[in-house]
């Protein structure tokens, strides 16, 4: 019984303070940042966590070395390799049917 009465006093002490929000929101009046208040303590191990993002960046960059393959030119797109590769899907889709038409056929 005590349990319901605490709570029912909480909501109603929210209620209040919400009704009270509402008033100043309509008439105007600045906050103070009551809406960001860090109610669960998380904002902490926020700053941890992005600190430590910020290190793991550093570290990961450290080892980077640009490669040939990272260049403007790419041979892969070419027009000629580009119907190699055509060429072969081709040459290998055809196979996979034929393959499949033995299989069902046997």
């Amino acid at each position: 019984m005590g349990d319901r009465v605490v709570q029912d006093l909480l909501a109603e002490v929210e209620r209040a303070k919400q009704l009270a929000r509402e008033e100043r929101r309509k008439a105007g009046i600045a906050l103070d940042g009551e809406d960001e208040g860090d109610y669960m303590g998380v904002v902490p191990l926020i700053e941890k966590l992005e600190k430590t993002k910020v290190k793991d960046s550093d570290s990961i960059n450290r080892f980077w070395v640009p490669t040939d393959s990272e260049s403007d030119d790419d041979e892969r797109f070419s027009p000629d390799e580009v119907k190699k590769r055509l060429d072969s899907s081709r040459r290998s889709a055809s196979a996979t049917r034929s393959f499949s038409r033995t299989f069902r056929r046997g």
